[in-house]
C-alpha cells in the first residue's frame, strides 16, 4: 500500500489563503507549489467560514462548528446507551402485565377445547368467565402467541389436471349413459376422503346398468396402480364377455399400464394421459349376451 501523504503545515495553508486573497488563482498556485487547486480552494473556504464570512463551497463548517458537532455526537451516543439500559431495567407497564395474564387465560381456554377454538369461541368463553375483551385484542394476542384454532374450511386435493398438449381419447359413449344390459358400460373415477391423518384416495368402477360399484381400491397416494387395482377387481368379479365400454377420467394412468391390463384380459382399451374423459371399448364376444347377474 502507498504511504499516505502527511498533511500540509498550518503555516503553508495560511500562506496559500493569503495569496489567493491577494489575487492569485488556485490553479496558478497549484502548478507553482505542487498542490492541487481543490485543496487550495478548500483552505480558502475554511478560512472564510472560520472568520464568519460566507464560503463559496457548500457544506463547509468552521472549526467551532466542527467542535460543536463532535460534542453533540458524543452526547448522542451516551444518550442512546443510557436510554437502552433505562428501557431494559424499566419495570413492565400495567398493559404488558395484563396482556401476559390474558394470554395465559387464552392458552387455558384453547387447551380445554382440544386446540380447536379460534378467536370467536375463545373470546366468547372469556366473556362467559366475566372478562370484557375486544375481538381485536384477542386476535392480536393469539397471533403473537401462535395460537390457532381448527378451521371449518375443508381442504381439497386436485385429482384432475388437464394437459392441453395431450390429445384426449375418443368418447366412445358419446355422453349417452344408457344401456340395456350389464357389463356394457362402466364408469370409473378417483376421489379423496379427508381424514385426521391426511387424505386417502378412492378409485371406483361403476356399472351403469346395475348402478352398482363393481370394483374399488383405496390407497394413500394417487397413482396409476390404484386405478388399475379397482379395474382389475371389477374384471375379476364380473368377467365381462360381451362388448363393454369404460368411461373414466384417468388423469394419472399411463397408457402402458392400461395396455398391459388390456392384454391380460384380451381387450383393447384406449386411455389418455390427459384429464379429459376417456373410454375403453371391450371387444364383442362371439357368444350371445348373458343375462344380468
Amino acid at each position: 500500500m502507498p504511504t499516505p501523504k502527511p498533511p500540509y503545515p498550518a503555516e503553508f495553508r495560511r500562506q496559500m489563503v493569503e495569496l489567493v486573497r491577494a489575487g492569485r488563482k488556485p490553479t496558478q498556485l497549484a502548478r507553482e507549489f505542487s498542490v492541487t487547486a481543490q485543496s487550495i480552494s478548500t483552505w480558502v473556504a475554511q478560512a472564510a467560514a472560520d472568520s464568519g464570512k460566507p464560503a463559496r463551497i457548500k457544506d463547509v463548517l468552521s472549526n467551532a462548528e466542527r467542535e460543536e458537532l463532535a460534542r453533540l455526537r458524543r452526547e448522542n451516543r451516551q444518550l442512546k446507551a443510557s436510554g437502552y439500559y433505562a428501557w431494559r431495567d424499566r419495570p413492565r407497564c400495567e398493559r404488558v402485565i395484563d396482556n401476559a395474564g390474558l394470554t395465559d387465560r387464552i392458552r387455558i381456554v384453547h387447551a380445554a377445547s382440544d386446540a380447536t377454538y379460534g378467536m370467536p369461541r375463545v373470546r366468547a368463553e372469556l366473556i362467559d368467565q366475566g372478562l370484557a375483551v375486544s375481538r381485536q385484542r384477542v386476535a392480536r394476542l393469539m397471533r403473537a402467541a401462535h395460537i390457532r384454532g381448527v378451521s371449518r374450511r375443508r381442504a381439497f386435493v386436485v385429482t384432475t389436471q388437464r394437459d392441453k398438449d395431450k390429445q384426449p381419447a375418443p368418447d366412445l359413449v358419446k355422453r349417452e349413459f344408457k344401456v340395456d344390459g350389464p357389463n356394457q358400460l362402466w364408469v370409473a373415477d378417483m376421489t379423496y376422503v379427508p381424514a385426521w391423518a391426511g387424505f386417502i384416495y378412492l378409485a371406483v368402477v361403476f356399472d351403469v346398468w346395475r348402478r352398482r360399484i363393481v370394483g374399488w381400491a383405496i390407497g394413500e397416494q394417487m397413482t396409476a396402480e390404484l386405478v388399475l387395482s379397482a379395474l382389475n377387481m371389477a374384471l375379476q368379479q364380473r368377467k365381462p364377455k360381451v362388448s363393454s365400454t369404460t368411461a373414466t377420467r384417468a388423469a394419472s394412468t399411463p397408457a402402458s399400464h392400461s395396455e398391459s391390463a388390456a392384454r391380460r384380459w384380451a381387450c383393447g382399451p384406449r386411455w389418455a394421459r390427459s384429464a379429459m374423459p376417456t373410454t375403453t371399448r371391450w371387444p364383442r364376444a362371439s357368444s350371445p349376451r348373458s343375462s344380468a347377474s
